[in-house]
């Protein structure tokens, strides 16, 4: 099933990236709603010549899931089968409440028609 990204939750930098690194990005889903599902992205670099590796960036990236004409559809449920697993899902539950109320307060920005 095709997904769009609806939200960059938010993106944190830990340490910086050098020329030469190689780069890993791990994804996971961390919480899952009807039609949305968040994943934390946890990217990290190696110095290749002295095997180094080293944390680098952190982000939550939000999703929905569109059917075939484009319109959202139901995802699956997050089976958590740990604790950490648990705690992912109850943080990510938090975020989206966070995502829906700045959604709620954030005023339409009106677009100007006019080219000068």
């Amino acid at each position: 099933r095709p997904v769009v990204t609806v939200a960059v939750d938010s993106m944190s930098f830990h340490s910086p990236v050098h020329i030469g690194n190689l780069l890993t990005v791990q994804a996971e889903v961390t919480w899952v709603g009807r039609t949305s599902l968040e994943t934390r992205l946890v990217v990290t670099a190696e110095d290749i010549m002295t095997g180094t590796v080293v944390h680098t960036n952190t982000a939550y990236f939000v999703y929905v899931a569109l059917d075939d004409g484009g319109c959202a559809v139901e995802v699956p449920s997050l089976i958590c089968e740990t604790e950490e697993e648990r705690i992912l899902q109850e943080e990510g539950a938090a975020r989206q409440a966070l995502r829906l109320e700045r959604r709620r307060q954030e005023r339409p920005i009106e677009l100007q028609n006019n080219v000068n």
